[in-house]
């Protein structure tokens, strides 16, 4: 195969662009998988133990760490807490959410916490947030969910104007303040990344965000095609919702049930219309669950940065599902940083 050159989108001003890689922990309650031991059901040692694994990624090489927020399932139900007790282990890798839920927040205290993550980590961190699907989240926050266009659009608007420092008023359509000056400041505004599957939100995400996160890689013909009918230059950090491993199928012979609790959590929350799974390969048959060994690993995401210059960051996830624990997780990580990495980087040709 002839070597790719990747391309580096108009917003680096013609600067080398280095494509960067990062893990994404979703899973901070181990309780499904665990219940007939329920000493390993505490939240103290699996907490700690997810913070040895971000500052050991970093150590390998990885360039970031994402948290996913999500309640009352098991998913991290506040990200901007997880991410400043990871600043404290780590002195290199960026931190950020994704996504955030930003229509369960007041948008003064997401720019809040957001400012002072950014503070603690040196301006390492960066905002990713999403609309959220669930209505039961929405029920328990006392919050509309058909308002979820309007809020996201008033939080971006504010916090925007929250960093800067400067007093100022607002009235949005959802909220309205007298003049704050908001504290911290933080010397590097994080970036604000939004999230979205309906392209009226990959749309959304291209006119007034910083950059889109993407959960499918066809998603970002989307997102590129936006930028361009807005006029505006924009980046993508692309997850990949996969189980990659050196041997899949050892891989589902041993982390099946975590990828089932994975799939059938989005039954649960409605999110995917189907019955409950009782084989994983049902989910794959239906591209709602990916298993990869690497060299397919390494295919779809050559092919994925290569047609779409726009992305800059690959995200891969730590966990296979829920209950799995962190220190069955590191194989596969550490695999990822000998293998998958280094040929995607050969492969498109990047100056890393």
């Amino acid at each position: 195969m002839a070597e790719l050159v990747y391309t580096a989108p108009a917003h680096t001003q013609g600067e080398a662009r280095k494509l960067r890689f990062g893990v994404a922990y979703n899973y901070l309650d181990n309780d499904r998988a665990t219940a007939t031991d329920p000493s390993r059901r505490r939240y103290e040692p699996h907490w700690a133990e997810t913070l040895d694994h971000v500052a050991w990624a970093e150590s390998i090489g990885f360039d970031s760490v994402w948290f996913c927020e999500h309640h009352f399932d098991g998913l991290c139900p506040s990200p901007a807490v997880m991410a400043a007790a990871a600043a404290m282990r780590t002195k290199r890798v960026r931190l950020s959410s994704i996504v955030a839920l930003a229509p369960l927040y007041h948008p003064l205290r997401l720019a809040e916490d957001a400012a002072m993550v950014s503070v603690l980590s040196q301006g390492r961190y960066d905002l990713g947030i999403g609309m959220g699907y669930s209505e039961k989240e929405f029920a328990a926050f006392g919050v509309n969910m058909r308002h979820r266009p309007s809020l996201m659009e008033d939080t971006v608007d504010f916090v925007r104007r929250a960093w800067t420092g400067e007093p100022f008023t607002f009235e949005g359509k959802r909220f309205k303040m007298p003049e704050i000056a908001v504290t911290p400041v933080p010397a590097d505004p994080p970036r604000i990344l939004m999230g979205g599957v309906s392209e009226p939100a990959i749309r959304r995400a291209a006119l007034i965000g910083d950059g889109f996160l993407s959960s499918n890689n066809e998603h970002v013909r989307i997102y590129a095609d936006a930028l361009k009918d807005y006029g505006r230059t924009g980046t993508v950090i692309a997850a990949q919702v996969a189980l990659i491993a050196e041997d899949p199928e050892r891989a589902v012979a041993e982390l099946e049930q975590y990828a089932l609790n994975y799939v059938n959590t989005y039954v649960e929350r409605g999110f995917v219309q189907h019955s409950r799974f009782e084989k994983i390969q049902e989910a794959v048959d239906l591209d709602i669950y990916r298993i990869w060994d690497g060299a397919k690993a390494v295919s779809e995401i050559v092919e994925a940065v290569t047609a779409n210059p726009v992305i800059e960051e690959v995200v891969f996830v730590a966990s296979s599902g829920p209950g799995e624990p962190i220190a069955s997780t590191y194989p596969r990580t550490q695999y990822l940083m000998d293998y998958v990495v280094p040929e995607i980087r050969k492969r498109v040709g990047s100056s890393l």
